[in-house]
């Protein structure tokens, strides 16, 4: 099966400004946010930088 953006449930992303503009597009605020959690992996550990 190949993955594409149509094929996708949901589709989240984060923005600090932009909330008004996004929900222009369908966009709405995430219904339990207690249930996300992240990984998020420094930029200098991906590019390998020291």
């Amino acid at each position: 099966m190949r993955i594409t953006a149509q094929s996708l449930r949901r589709f989240v992303f984060v923005t600090s400004d932009a909330h008004g503009l996004y929900e222009q597009f369908g966009f709405r605020p995430i219904q339990n946010p207690g249930k996300y959690m992240e990984m998020v992996t420094p930029v200098a550990r991906l590019y390998e930088i020291d």
